[in-house]
């Protein structure tokens, strides 16, 4: 079966806003930050508040092209772990989208306040899903 390259335009719908400016200087678990949403975009809202968390998709738009490329890299960038292939570590990605589950903390206008979010101040937000544990937890999941 041939498998076509598809390109897709996509547009933002809020972005980002917390302190950390740099990606170096993000924590791995995350701060607290507000995501603002397009204000064209707020009757989108209504009903998220009853959810108690949220998918957020990002796009990585601070990601060094060159890395796009690379399908095999050392875990967390640490050349004493063996490499792996891109689609087995949550990092560096061929598409700079980011996939976040955090906890909603508050909505207020068009910002909603989430904990333990992954993405520098700024990132744009492509898409926002309520989280749904019946259907986004599977069952007897594994890992290495």
């Amino acid at each position: 079966m041939e498998i076509k390259n598809f390109s897709y335009n996509l547009n933002s719908i809020g972005q980002i806003v917390n302190s950390v400016k740099k990606i170096q200087d993000m924590p791995t678990a995350g701060v607290s930050s507000k995501i603002e949403i397009h204000t064209n975009l707020n009757d989108g809202l209504i009903g998220l508040e009853g959810y108690s968390h949220i998918i957020v998709l990002g796009f990585l738009h601070k990601m060094p092209k060159q890395n796009l490329n690379e399908l095999k890299i050392f875990p967390s960038g640490d050349n004493e772990l063996p490499k792996q292939g891109i689609f087995a570590l949550r990092g560096q990605r061929t598409n700079p989208i980011s996939f976040n589950v955090c906890k909603i903390n508050k909505i207020a206008g068009e910002f909603i306040e989430v904990e333990k979010i992954d993405l520098v101040s700024g990132t744009p937000v492509l898409d926002l899903k309520p989280y749904l544990p019946y259907y986004d937890t599977p069952n007897n999941a594994t890992i290495p």
